[in-house]
Parts: C-alpha cells; structure tokens; sequence
C-alpha cells in the first residue's frame, strides 16, 4: 500500500510551532497594542478631568458706590492654570437673594496658575447704594463661590 499521511513526529512539530506562534502573537498584542490603548485613555482621561476640575476661592470683595464697581480677587486653589478660555460669570444679589444683574459674557481670568491670586472688576453696571450689603456669585467652569460686600 502506498499510503501518504503526516508522521506523528511532523505533526507534534507542526502542532508546537502553531502554539507558539499563536502564543508570539498574544504577547505582541498584550505589550505593544494594548499598552498603547492604556496609555492614550489614561491621557485622555487626565484632559478631560483637567478641563472641569477649575477650583478657586474668593480672597476679597470690593463693592464701591463712588464709581458702581465690584471688584474682587479670585485665588486659583486647584492644582491646574486656568485654561486659555476660562471666564467669570457673575451675579449680582441683594442679601435677601434677589437678583439685581448677571454678567453672562464674563471676564476673562485666562492662564491663572495654580496657587496665585488675580484681581479682577466684574463686568456689572448695577447702580450700587452706599451702606447696602451685597452678594456676589461667581462661576468658573463648573465650580462656583460665594461672597459678600457693603459699598462704601
């Protein structure tokens, strides 16, 4: 008879050299690709939670009478500057809660560093009375503060 088959002995070897192979594949992918893919969502992760994590404090608040201003000094407590684009939104409020004027174009507080203080004069037109206390809301981002004021 002359019967043609694969020897048991070519078959071990063509089976180790399939495993192998199968095996060199899965390390590749587990040390080059999915690396890549941990990498790039723990950066994409640090972006975006650097973008809504904006946190400031209110140092002072000036309402003056004489020239209808508010002006108040905002503390960047976050660990982050400020990004390129951040702005203040501002309310204006009578200590009982009414709203007296908001500023929804904002002022710019752009690239504040981590841990430094800036002063800025809120876009408010509101005609302040002397002797009369006053809140101030401000927003940056998604975080907000809350001061109070009595022009002078």
């Amino acid at each position: 008879m002359n019967n043609k088959a694969i020897t048991p002995v070519i078959s071990t070897i063509l089976l180790i050299m399939l495993v192998v192979a199968i095996t060199g594949g899965a390390w590749y992918w587990m040390t080059s690709v999915q690396g890549n893919l941990q990498e790039n969502a723990g950066s994409t992760i640090e972006q975006t939670s650097g973008m809504s994590a904006t946190q400031f404090s209110i140092v002072s608040t000036i309402c003056n009478a004489t020239n209808n201003s508010v002006t108040v000094v905002l503390m960047n407590s976050g660990q982050q500057a400020f990004s390129a684009t951040a702005k203040v939104i501002s309310t204006l409020s009578s200590i009982s809660g009414t709203v007296l004027q908001t500023d929804a174009a904002g002022v710019s507080v752009a690239s504040l560093a981590a841990g430094t203080a800036q002063s800025i004069v809120l876009g408010l037109t509101y005609d302040i009375q002397p002797t009369t206390a006053y809140s101030v809301k401000l927003i940056i981002g998604s975080s907000q503060q809350t001061a109070t004021c009595t022009a002078n």
